[in-house]
């Protein structure tokens, strides 16, 4: 649970350096297998992934007064096992939230310049 907590962190503190610090987002921690029927399910790929990003649908949430942007599932085992950085994911999971994407060679560019200026800034990289 501490991982997850200072996830959700970390999350917080990229959206206000996004200047979206009325924004929330909530961070979930998954085991691989999950993570595969996930996968699998939305995006048809059989196979674990590190991180996945569901946008909110426009469901009022009375409980917050923050926009509420979606759910970030991560899957820390994997993660470490490829050698990822789990931080970064975060950060790359978020911005999928704000609709950066990397279909496209220029969207890829884009996202990829802002995902490394807010890891050099949120996490002195």
């Amino acid at each position: 649970m501490a991982l997850e907590k200072r996830l959700e962190s970390l999350a917080e503190k990229a959206l206000v350096a996004l200047r979206r610090p009325d924004s929330s987002v909530s961070v979930y921690l998954l085991p691989d297998s999950l993570m595969r029927k996930l996968n699998f399910k939305y995006r048809r790929k059989d196979k674990p992934t590190t991180v996945l990003s569901f946008v909110e649908p426009k469901v009022p949430h009375p409980e917050t007064d923050r926009k509420v942007l979606g759910e970030i599932y991560l899957a820390p085992r994997y993660i470490y096992k490829n050698k990822g950085d789990i931080d970064r994911l975060l950060l790359h999971g978020l911005l999928h939230l704000l609709g950066y994407d990397h279909a496209r060679k220029n969207d890829k560019i884009r996202m990829e310049n802002k995902e490394r200026d807010l890891a050099r800034r949120l996490l002195k990289q």
